[in-house]
C-alpha cells in the first residue's frame, strides 16, 4: 500500500479568523486540517462550475448569434422521412433503443 503524498501549506491568517476557526473546529468535532481541506475542494469544485458554465454559455451565445441556414434537399426529405415514420408509429422511444445497445454489450 502506497503512502498519499502531501505538500505542507503554510498560511497567515489574522488573529480573529484563526480564533473562529479553531471553535469552529472544536464544535465540528473536526480538525482545521479536514476543515480547510474541505474548504478548497468545495471552491475547487465551484470554480470548475463556473467556467463549464461560462463554456456553455459562450456556446449559446455563438449558437444565437449563428446566422439562420436553409435546410438542404437532404434534410428536408430525412425531416419528412422522420414525419411519415411517427405518423405511422414507426419509431422507437430512446429508452428502448439504449436498452438494445446495452443487451448488446
Amino acid at each position: 500500500m502506497s503512502a498519499i503524498k502531501e505538500k505542507i501549506l503554510n498560511v497567515k491568517l489574522p488573529v480573529e479568523l484563526h480564533k473562529e476557526l479553531k471553535i469552529q473546529s472544536a464544535v465540528r468535532e473536526q480538525s482545521i486540517k479536514d476543515m480547510v481541506q474541505q474548504a478548497i475542494r468545495e471552491f475547487l469544485q465551484k470554480i470548475k462550475g463556473e467556467e463549464e458554465d461560462k463554456d456553455f454559455n459562450n456556446f449559446m451565445k455563438a449558437w444565437e448569434n449563428a446566422e439562420e441556414e436553409e435546410p438542404e434537399p437532404g434534410d428536408i426529405e430525412a425531416i419528412e422521412r422522420g414525419r411519415r415514420e411517427i405518423a405511422n408509429g414507426e419509431v422507437e422511444d430512446f429508452e428502448e433503443v439504449f436498452k438494445e445497445f446495452e443487451n448488446e454489450s
